[in-house]
């Protein structure tokens, strides 16, 4: 990411994300080197790409094995706990405080709304339980992410968005085209704009 510190390109997506005039026609435009891109929704034929390109990365990991340092993620955790991580214990934890989390916002919506202190003091105890899940989420997924489901997800997800972001080349004709040429040349990029792209993608699936 060599023209944009993370912190910029955070910035920037909390920026294009608080605008949904972005979304258009089931695309999201943002502008990157104040040219405007777009990422749209994946066809038919873009999502078997993914899903080809899901199993070739998965068969392709599996061939190369654990010699090469990659595991099913069963045998990822199995290794592990052997390292004194374990994730069922997190998995564990992270049920416990969801449970006190929900006990929390019930005991809140039975308070009246001139509890005013009472109800302050919940919803920060909420916020408390709320941080803990997702660190220990974090933790977790930053865990089991070498895991080779997780990698072949990862290329299933980069494909679509290599497939669907595309970049602006006539303003006038309102003309595009495609802002990598194939998956391999996305891999290649070391620019921000393969995570703005990424997250962008993400915003519109959610808001689709």
């Amino acid at each position: 990411m060599e023209e944009q510190t993370l912190n910029e390109v955070l910035k920037e997506l909390q920026e294009n994300t608080k605008n949904p005039e972005l979304i258009k026609d089931n695309k999201f435009y943002f502008k990157y080197k104040e040219i405007w891109h777009r990422v749209k929704m994946p066809n038919q034929k873009e999502l078997t790409e993914a899903d080809r390109c899901r199993n070739q990365t998965r068969i392709q990991l599996l061939q190369r094995g654990k010699k090469e340092g990659f595991l099913l993620k069963k045998d990822l955790i199995t290794l592990l706990k052997e390292n004194d991580i374990d994730i069922a214990k997190m998995d564990e934890e992270i049920s416990k405080l969801k449970k006190e989390f929900v006990q929390i916002h019930l005991t809140a919506s039975k308070k009246k709304d001139h509890e005013v202190e009472i109800l302050k003091k919940l919803e920060e105890q909420a916020s408390v339980f709320e941080k803990k899940i997702r660190k220990i989420q974090d933790e977790r997924a930053e865990h089991l992410s070498p895991a080779i489901e997780y990698q072949a997800e990862d290329a299933w997800y980069k494909s679509l968005v290599a497939s669907c972001t595309e970049k602006q080349i006539d303003s006038k004709e309102d003309k595009w085209k495609k802002a990598w040429k194939d998956f391999e040349d996305f891999t290649q990029d070391d620019s921000s704009l393969t995570y703005l792209a990424e997250a962008h993608l993400a915003t519109l699936i959610q808001n689709g």
